[in-house]
């Protein structure tokens, strides 16, 4: 009986173990993933270089945003003779400046009140003998001339319009190729905010840049407010990484127009490096400061910036401006410049200064914009940076230019 039982209990067993089995193999479920969710469609994991490129992209973007639309502090420049005093004695001098004369005024308060009252007026004049009062748009300081011994009482209202009178206390270049290249960076890199993309937008629409600054002029120039230079130090910090990986045409990471920005970035740092020669104290650094980088891989970056641009008078940044220009006035190019499109290029200029300004040619007075002269110059530039084809792109032309310039090698940098 215990037998009879016992063989009924493992046939059982036995039986269960073979459905069991025929459910698992019949089906088409992996049990061990059935359990994971997934989204429906799934995309490949970025690569360590690709990743490096989103974060300087980044970077980039967000100095641009601090550089392109807050607005910069201000204040009245020294050289201006009502820094200290409401109004002083003296006389206009230019004869362009425009003038409204008002009779019987009988104090200097209302000639004054005149002026800031007249969206026109930035100067005001008053004599208290002919109690006369006229107001002026002058465009320089050099229009004004102070003199102690004059009669006439003379008061500027402040505008932050009146670029000669104002002191930038931001302490960072106002070069508008700076502001061009920036924004046409901005662009490349496709920037989601919709007001940098706006502004970067007017920048390279219009023929003059205009400078953001405060509503209030600030007075208390010693300590500037602690956000912007807050603000400031770290928008720098985030273009000194994106620029020493822009740069660098050695990097590893594969991205679109890899060159141009190499270009672009380069002639950022050159405007920035530029000003501060320009503009501030010998000790004085705007980017790469020694707190950040020694003074010795400092220089090399400004030597590799000046490589990558071409170090006699820009050659290679002018003839990258040359070509990216001609592609942007021909719309038939196919992104390809050919020696028939060239030569018929050296028919439109007017003459060596002109060729000399929009390219990097080679150019002397003896030479010919016609016949063979422009054939020359023609198979010069195809012998540069021609790989066969009979046709330069504006990549192929600019892994020319920089094939030779390599990689940039620093010590060290702290992010």
């Amino acid at each position: 009986m215990i037998f009879v039982f016992a063989s009924v209990v493992i046939f059982i067993i036995v039986f269960g173990l073979l459905i069991s089995f025929k459910i698992n193999t019949d089906t088409n479920v992996d049990f061990k993933r059935s359990y994971i969710t997934t989204t429906p469609e799934e995309t490949i994991p970025p690569s360590s270089a690709n990743a490096k490129y989103q974060e300087m992209r980044y970077d980039f973007l967000r100095f641009a945003e601090f550089f392109l639309l807050l607005k910069r502090p201000f204040g009245m420049k020294n050289t201006v003779p009502w820094k200290d005093s409401e109004m002083v004695n003296g006389y206009v001098t230019s004869s362009t400046a425009g003038s409204t004369t008002t009779n019987s005024v009988n104090d200097f308060s209302h000639c004054k009140r005149s002026c800031e009252d007249d969206t026109n007026c930035n100067l005001w004049k008053y004599n208290s003998d002919d109690k006369q009062c006229i107001r002026y748009n002058i465009d320089s300081i050099d229009d004004f001339t102070k003199d102690p011994s004059s009669n006439d009482q003379i008061g500027y209202i402040f505008n932050p319009k009146d670029t000669w009178a104002v002191n930038d206390l931001s302490n960072l270049p106002k070069d508008k190729v700076l502001f061009q290249q920036i924004a046409e960076i901005v662009l490349k890199l496709e920037s989601k905010n919709p007001e940098l993309l706006k502004r970067a937008k007017s920048i390279l629409s219009s023929s003059n840049v205009k400078y953001c600054y405060e509503e209030e002029i600030t007075q208390d120039t010693s300590s500037l407010n602690l956000e912007y230079t807050t603000n400031k130090d770290n928008a720098i910090r985030y273009l000194e990484n994106a620029s020493l990986f822009f740069i660098n045409i050695g990097e590893t990471a594969e991205y679109d127009n890899k060159e141009e920005y190499a270009m672009i970035v380069a002639r950022i740092l050159k405007s920035i490096f530029q000003y501060e020669d320009d503009s501030l104290n010998l000790n004085d650094k705007i980017i790469f400061t020694e707190d950040k980088i020694n003074s010795e891989d400092r220089e090399k970056i400004k030597t590799y910036v000046d490589n990558l641009l071409g170090r006699s008078g820009l050659d290679h940044w002018n003839a990258y401006v040359f070509l990216k220009r001609w592609f942007m006035t021909n719309k038939n190019s196919n992104g390809y410049i050919t020696k028939s499109e060239l030569k018929q290029y050296f028919n439109t200029v007017s003459g060596p200064s002109d060729l000399e300004h929009h390219t990097a040619f080679e150019f002397s007075k003896s030479d010919s914009l016609c016949g063979s002269g422009a054939g020359q110059k023609v198979n010069k530039f195809f012998s540069d940076f021609d790989d066969g084809d009979s046709k330069i792109s504006l990549s192929e032309m600019l892994k020319q230019r920089l094939a030779d310039v390599g990689s940039l090698q620093i010590s060290n940098y702290c992010f």
